[in-house]
């Protein structure tokens, strides 16, 4: 009888074993989901405020935004924040300017120094640049390199940033540069337009930035959208092995924390 439930033990323990390891492996599998901090700048203009609030979601990590370049004064991360970033894997989007584009002088050298820092101490991986505010890619990426952290140029919509023979050039300049893949920015353009730039940076997409424009409002959540066709492309970058960063705009009273867990549980279901 004791060695009969001896085996009824040993059995259950290794049934346990291996459903640990399934739920492992299946947690593996997951993509990384990132919350942009920009996401309810509306709501809550101060990006302590939103760190703070955002940090009490599921989530892997968080893309800390800035707009304009005088955020970076205006905007100064207090320690909570800090302490609070330093227990994720991050990312850092970059202010720009389509008048005043990065440039090697004196004054984007101390601004990118700046950056780097923030990025730095927040545990960021990379820095997110719009393609319309880089003049000079060569100082950028050369500049980010020696500090060991990736750039991402992130596309913006149509007619305003690289075209497909622009990026063609920068990725035979620099085969190991990576892009931010904006969903809501490609479709503004056509579903083909998203397949083309997707088989193009196939190799070089470092993360993807989530939405979609529906019900009249660009940068919409992705789960209620009633566009086929746009859910139908945006399923397809499951395919890709990289973080997704999710960048719903919930404007001034339209925050709502079933949404975004909606939105959240949709993302690291479906793509």
């Amino acid at each position: 009888m004791i060695s009969l439930l001896r085996r009824k033990r040993i059995k259950i323990s290794k049934l346990g074993g291996i459903l640990s390891k399934i739920v492992k492996e299946d947690v593996n599998k997951m993509k990384k989901i990132l919350l942009s901090t920009g996401i309810i700048f509306s709501s809550v203009p101060d990006i302590n405020d939103r760190i703070n609030i955002l940090s009490t979601q599921n989530v892997n990590g968080f893309e800390i935004g800035y707009l304009h370049f005088e955020e970076l004064n205006t905007q100064k991360l207090n320690k909570k924040s800090i302490d609070i970033l330093k227990k994720y894997s991050n990312s850092f989007h970059a202010p720009g300017s389509n008048k005043n584009k990065y440039k090697d002088n004196n004054y984007f050298r101390g601004l990118l120094k700046e950056i780097v820092d923030l990025a730095k101490i927040t545990n960021s991986k990379n820095i997110t640049l719009h393609s319309n505010h880089i003049k000079d890619i060569h100082f950028v990426y050369d500049f980010l390199k020696k500090e060991k952290l990736e750039l991402h140029i992130e596309n913006v919509r149509p007619k305003e940033g690289y075209n497909i023979e622009e990026i063609k050039s920068i990725i035979s300049l620099f085969p190991d540069i990576r892009f931010t893949f904006d969903t809501a920015h490609i479709l503004e353009d056509s579903v083909e337009s998203f397949n083309e730039l997707a088989e193009l940076l196939k190799n070089n997409i470092g993360q993807f930035h989530i939405s979609l424009s529906h019900s009249g409002k660009f940068h919409n959540t992705v789960y209620d959208s009633d566009n086929n066709e746009h859910l139908k492309a945006l399923k397809s970058i499951k395919k890709f092995n990289v973080q997704l960063i999710l960048e719903e705009s919930f404007r001034k009273g339209e925050l709502d924390w079933g949404r975004l867990k909606k939105e959240i549980m949709f993302c690291k279901k479906e793509l």
